[in-house]
């Protein structure tokens, strides 16, 4: 399914043709998706909520099915009769952001709407005399999805408030050719308090993960250090303390599914590979594939049988 919607998305944005319009935007997940989803091309016509690992498992509220059509053609009218005139190319992006957002946030099909939403607004900023493609889409799928979520989400009570300056890095990114960081933990809502765990983390490890010995001033008592070259792997007993430091570091490179994969794992460590099929739009052999990829790295593993099991995430 993966597979076949990217090769789609290659040749619709190989075409010069666009029309800006709800009916091309229907028009345009239809063709993404036809023969993968039953409602290709149709407006959803029932109301959905969605888990997010950014919301801790809220949802945002997504357009009500029974104006889904109203909603769209509004938001094409003020977006036609918009004058971007005068404006800095600041300026522009910002516009841009809130519409792209406002948009996606309409959620006018059962699945597939993020797909949709970004190539509509690459065959839109091409109009607009941009030069977009899909190569920072496709590298950041994950973060543009969450970065929507976030522009879109209100919780007075917890005092968190739509926030669309993470979708605006990544469009100053796209068009203004900037290097703004993209990451996912970033846009968490309690971002802040992964932030300073990481920082104390790291504190811990400068604190405890070095030893310096001096023979003419250290007090500390070194007794013994014996290095293994094969293992490297260094034994040091200080103050009668044994404290082993590895400084062999072994780097996995992931891919951007298996990171997501595993994200929706933190989130819910009994998820199914279906469930992460449907949630990342892809098929369950795909993530089938990724995910005896990272039981192999030894990144993840199961525990307990097939059907009520968990996976647990190691490194």
């Amino acid at each position: 399914e993966a597979d076949k919607v990217s090769s789609r998305i290659a040749q619709i944005l190989s075409e010069k043709s666009f029309n800006f319009s709800p009916s091309y935007l229907i028009a345009l997940h239809g063709r993404l998706f036809a023969g993968i989803f039953k409602f290709a091309g149709k407006i959803r016509d029932y109301d959905i909520s969605k888990k997010e690992w950014v919301l801790d498992g809220d949802s945002v509220m997504y357009g009500a099915a029974f104006e889904l059509k109203a909603a769209l053609d509004y938001d094409f009218e003020q977006e036609r009769h918009f004058s971007y005139k005068n404006l800095t190319l600041e300026e522009t992006v910002k516009h841009i952001t809130f519409f792209v957002s406002r948009l996606w946030q309409i959620h006018a099909f059962g699945e597939g709407n993020t797909r949709t939403t970004a190539v509509f607004t690459i065959k839109y900023l091409r109009s607009l005399g941009f030069n977009a493609d899909n190569e920072l889409f496709a590298e950041n799928s994950w973060y543009f999805r969450n970065a929507l979520v976030r522009a879109n989400y209100n919780n007075l009570q917890k005092g968190i408030h739509e926030n669309q300056e993470f979708l605006e890095k990544f469009f100053r990114n796209l068009l203004l050719g900037e290097h703004n960081e993209l990451k996912n933990r970033f846009l968490h809502i309690r971002a802040k308090d992964f932030l300073e765990i990481k920082e104390n983390d790291k504190n811990v490890t400068a604190n405890y993960g070095k030893v310096t010995a001096n023979n003419e001033n250290d007090t500390r008592n070194v007794k013994k250090v014996s290095v293994n070259d094969k293992n490297v792997t260094r034994n040091v007993t200080v103050n009668s303390e044994n404290i082993s430091v590895n400084n062999k570091n072994i780097t996995v490179k992931l891919t951007q599914t298996q990171k997501d994969i595993l994200n929706l794992i933190k989130e819910n460590p009994c998820i199914t590979q279906n469930e992460i099929a449907s949630k990342l739009n892809i098929a369950r052999e795909t993530v089938n594939r990724n995910m005896k990829k990272l039981q192999q790295e030894k990144i993840i593993q199961r525990l307990g049988a097939d059907k009520n099991g968990s996976w647990k995430i190691l490194r």
